[in-house]
């Protein structure tokens, strides 16, 4: 169990102390430490898991599923389901305590994006941007997670979204500024991240602008068989 620093502070500070504590696991990306740590987990005794634990349990999933392909194969689809689950019920659980509260509905949120991807149901990721969007209006002041998680969600996301990589760039723009004014309490880890991220995305548009030269774009009545040479053939 991950000791939670207990302070007289605010409640937002709790939130964002809550997160410090948890991040470690959230954002472990290397498979088979994901899969040794949920072995552990699960080994602690015979008895239910306490909330804290739980919440330790959903966010090694979450880790497992964004993953993918670094985890054994087959337990891609089993990870998700179970997050989904985990996280699920501590949503719903009337004795989460309150410094647990936006983590828990962002990751419930992200959750069934993930395990929308992984089943092709689009319900469920649209039900999922729906309730990040509710997690930053009801917990955004005081918590870094909905934000970030909604920054990631759309760009691993297919691009099927109107200004989809423009919203992420935003949500992370916002929250980095917001790290920054709370850097006493903020997450080291999630700057980080959200500093690479950033950075990776102007490197991606930087790439985009030479792949393709104002030229091009400015010439929308070029014929079929610039584009398809095969067709160019039939015609003559």
């Amino acid at each position: 169990m991950i000791p939670f620093p207990l302070v007289a502070s605010p409640r937002y500070t709790l939130q964002q102390l809550a997160e410090r504590a948890l991040e470690d696991l959230f954002l472990l990306k290397d498979g088979p430490q994901i899969e040794q740590r949920l072995s552990e987990l699960q080994n602690e005794g015979g008895t239910p898991l306490e909330i804290v634990n739980q919440i330790e349990q959903g966010l090694l999933l979450h880790a497992a599923t964004e993953a993918g392909t670094k985890v054994p194969s087959g337990k891609i689809e089993l990870h998700s389901t179970n997050n989904l689950q985990v996280f699920g019920a501590l949503s719903s659980n009337p004795l989460l305590p309150f410094q647990y509260e936006p983590l828990v509905n962002a990751f419930y949120a992200s959750a069934l994006i993930l395990n929308g991807q992984n089943t092709h149901q689009s319900s469920a990721i649209l039900k999922g941007l729906q309730l990040l969007e509710e997690a930053i209006y009801n917990f955004g002041k005081t918590s870094f997670i909905p934000e970030f998680l909604r920054a990631k969600r759309y760009l691993t996301l297919p691009l099927i979204f109107d200004n989809q990589l423009e919203k992420a760039q935003k949500d992370l723009n916002a929250l980095l500024q917001k790290l920054k004014k709370e850097k006493a309490y903020a997450p080291p880890g999630i700057q980080s991240e959200v500093q690479s991220l950033i950075a990776q995305q102007e490197a991606s548009a930087k790439q985009q602008d030479k792949s393709f030269p104002l030229p091009f774009l400015v010439q929308p009545c070029l014929p079929l068989t610039f584009f398809l040479p095969q067709y160019a053939q039939k015609a003559s």
